[in-house]
């Protein structure tokens, strides 16, 4: 039996809630978990897929203004 691949991280997100930080983010996960796949799905209702368990975070912005 083949060793079952990683399960991806699964990102839901706002049109910008991570703004400047989300290639960022995006590298610094691919080169400190290169074996663990991220899936990134922008939603209306970032909630929503979590409460559905579609997703496992969904990040916010803490201050809309910067």
């Amino acid at each position: 039996m083949a060793p079952a691949e990683p399960r991806p991280l699964r990102l839901a997100f706002a049109w910008a809630a991570l703004g400047r930080h989300t290639v960022p983010l995006l590298r610094a996960w691919r080169a400190e978990h290169p074996g663990i796949p991220v899936q990134v799905r922008r939603a209306d209702d970032p909630e929503g897929p979590l409460r559905l368990a579609q997703r496992h975070l969904a990040p916010g912005r803490a201050d809309a203004g910067s």
